[in-house]
């Protein structure tokens, strides 16, 4: 029986109530270890662990682009440095404000 929904790099994880872990929906168990492309892109995580298509963001320790799957409540969002969690509607938002955090972090930096 399942419970739970969540989603590892835009795919979509199960919790199983009976064996207590997490399952895609193949029955593979899920595993921090095991990384699959983005569905998106088909890109995998960057070494740092980003989504491949957004990059390392200047002050923001997570980010995930939704993965095309905002309508099942998997939004775009950034964590910041200081643990602020900002989502947005769309990757597009998240790469328009990554251009807006580089450009004044380079004026700052000069």
């Amino acid at each position: 029986m399942y419970g739970a929904v969540a989603w590892a790099n835009g795919h979509t994880i199960l919790w199983d109530d009976t064996e207590e872990s997490w399952r895609y929906p193949s029955g593979i168990h899920y595993c921090e270890s095991i990384i699959f492309p983005c569905p998106v892109c088909n890109r995998m995580p960057t070494v740092d662990g980003h989504d491949a298509c957004l990059g390392t963001i200047h002050g923001i320790s997570a980010a995930c682009c939704g993965h095309d799957k905002e309508a099942e409540g998997n939004e775009p969002y950034v964590l910041t440095d200081d643990d602020q969690r900002i989502a947005f509607r769309s990757r597009s938002d998240i790469v328009e404000f990554a251009r807006f955090i580089d450009k004044n972090t380079l004026k700052e930096d000069e």
